[in-house]
This record gives C-alpha cells, structure tokens and sequence, in this order.
C-alpha cells in the first residue's frame, strides 16, 4: 500500500530556485447562528408559522408530512420569483410575428395581407409549379384532404374458398350471420 502523502521533489542545489511542497485548499468552514433557547426547531422572523389554532394538536412529522413552519403559508405564493406577469410563451410571440401585415405582390397588384397568409399563399405556389416538398407540407396542413385520404373506402380482401368456409362456420359458432364480403 502507498502512503497517501504526496511526495515533492527535492530542492536543486540553486537556492533561488525551490520547489514549495504543494497545499491542499482550506475546507470551506459553515458558521451556523447560536441557537435560540432550548429547542433547534425556533421560528425565524422571515417565516412565518402556522398559527396554532390551524395546526391540529396530534398533528405528526413524518414523510410528507413536514413541520407547520415549513409548510405553505396562507396568502404567501410557494415560487415568489416564478414567472413575471405579462411574459409571453413562444408560440404566442410567434403568432403577433405572423399576423403582422406586409405588402404582397400578386400578379401585377400589390396586396396587403399577414404573414401567415402571405406563407400560404407561397407555398400554394411552390406545389403549383411542382416543388413535391411543398406538395407534401400543403397536404399536411389541408384539413379537407386528410379527410378525404381517411373516408376513401379500403378494397375488400377476396376469401379463398377455404377461408370462406373457415368464416362461415365460425360466424355459426359465434351466433353470426353471414359476412358482408364473403364469396
């Protein structure tokens, strides 16, 4: 087992050039404040305590159970630095950026409009001239066309005659009647 002292190499025989041994920093040092009478558990007079006409005599510390003078005081916010009045998210500073008007040119007139019909508008474009990513981003934002994708009606699966008895007879045991796409 090695000694867990750091060895420091040994001075050169030059007196102005020495090699100090090396240090370890200081430990931090905690100063704690002298306690308040007999008991550890003192209020401060930054936190205020549950009055004891709130806190039930048999009330017990325990998990999820934490002291009256660390609990949520009435009429005081549990997150005092949380988030500022009138501060606004991301998708609603994006949509005041996109209903912002700009002059548009259309064919040879120019037209005022927001932005995010401007953005429609181009795209629409795109797709007309044959640019299949735009094709692809104006399907997904057409309502009407997904609609339409998901009523088309699936082609019906043609039976073997085999698979056809195998359903008919288990249409019997099941107390069914006869299948719509039977053959």
């Amino acid at each position: 087992m090695s000694n867990s002292v750091v060895e420091t190499p040994k001075p050169n025989s030059d007196p102005d050039h020495t090699i100090e041994p090396r240090r370890t920093p200081p430990a931090r040092i905690r100063i704690r404040p002298p306690s308040i009478g007999p008991t550890q558990d003192a209020p401060s007079d930054d936190v205020p305590t549950v009055p004891p006409a709130l806190a039930p005599a048999d009330y017990k510390v325990g998990y999820a159970k934490p002291p009256t003078r660390h609990q949520f005081q009435p009429g005081r916010s549990g997150n005092p630095k949380g988030r500022p009045k009138g501060s606004r998210s991301l998708s609603t500073l994006i949509g005041e950026e996109l209903d912002k008007t700009v002059a548009a040119k259309m064919g040879a007139r120019r037209v005022t409009m927001s932005r995010r019909q401007a953005m429609v508008h181009r795209v629409i474009e795109m797709a007309m001239q044959g640019d299949l990513k735009a094709f692809v981003v104006l399907l997904k934002l057409d309502p009407t066309a997904a609609a339409s994708d998901s009523s088309a009606p699936e082609p019906e699966a043609k039976l073997s005659p085999e698979e056809a008895e195998m359903l008919q007879a288990f249409l019997k045991r099941a107390g069914g009647g006869e299948p719509d796409g039977a053959s």
